[in-house]
């Protein structure tokens, strides 16, 4: 199991595109493509700058408003809809 970290509260959409690929929006009107494929992978200074992005940043509860952990869908579940 692989886990991404993105720096972003709400996720709009989760998209497995036909080369397996995974696209992801969100609230923070970015977009990410997630892949396997080398050929493909970003630059190192960019991937330098999102690590250095992630590793600073913050989650404040307040953004988190009331998700209770034990309310969240199951990895089970969520694997229905693929």
């Amino acid at each position: 199991m692989l886990t991404i970290c993105l720096l972003s509260v709400t996720i709009y959409s989760l998209t497995e595109l036909s080369n397996n690929d995974l696209l992801v929006t969100s609230e923070m009107a970015k977009v990410y493509i997630f892949t396997r494929d080398k050929s493909l992978f970003t630059r190192p200074h960019e991937q330098k700058a999102l690590d250095e992005e992630l590793s600073t940043s913050t989650l404040n509860k307040s953004d988190l408003r009331d998700i209770k952990v034990i309310e969240l869908p199951t990895k089970t579940l969520l694997l229905k809809f693929k």
